[in-house]
């Protein structure tokens, strides 16, 4: 019922509303039901989104998402928890082709930090929680490219230089 509340006020917006309506109100449920903030993400994250997100959305709503990150003072495991938890509950949502671009807008972002992704993935640092299993297989294409792109920190365009 919580997130159907907080759906039916983003669409009550026309699905735009400014971050600081949107937190106001979440923050009045989150208030009276009594839950944490990286419950308070994946609530957020099914309101916006419901079972439709992709990298493209979740960049599109970057101000909403990020209100709730920065303002609960979440940590890259929290972040990834919320994440997991939307793959679980969305059965029918195509977490191999959707998820790993996702990961990487949530990278992209700055939600997340390179080694934070790495050890709560690689190290199952997310084990036994909602969706981590199959978060974490979804999000092998990206964490291989995360894992090599370590080594090369210079800037993108120094590759294109050459004529």
């Amino acid at each position: 019922s919580t997130i159907k509340s907080m759906a039916e006020f983003v669409e009550s917006k026309g699905g735009k509303p400014s971050a600081a309506a949107f937190f106001e109100e979440v923050r009045a449920l989150q208030v009276t039901k009594v839950f944490d903030h990286k419950i308070r993400l994946y609530a957020v994250l099914e309101a916006l989104f419901g079972s439709s997100m992709d990298a493209k959305g979740l960049s599109d709503k970057s101000k909403l998402v990020d209100k709730f990150i920065t303002n609960g003072s979440l940590e890259t495991p929290d972040v990834l928890w919320a994440f997991d938890a939307y793959v679980e509950a969305n059965k029918g949502w195509e977490a191999s082709k959707r998820f790993p671009p996702v990961v990487k807008a949530v990278y992209d972002e700055e939600w997340c930090t390179e080694k934070g992704i790495l050890s709560y993935y690689n190290d199952d640092e997310g084990e036994g929680q909602p969706g981590f299993d199959k978060a974490k297989a979804a999000a092998k294409p990206f964490l291989t490219w995360l894992a090599q792109d370590d080594g090369s920190d210079s800037d993108s365009g120094s590759d294109d230089d050459s004529d």
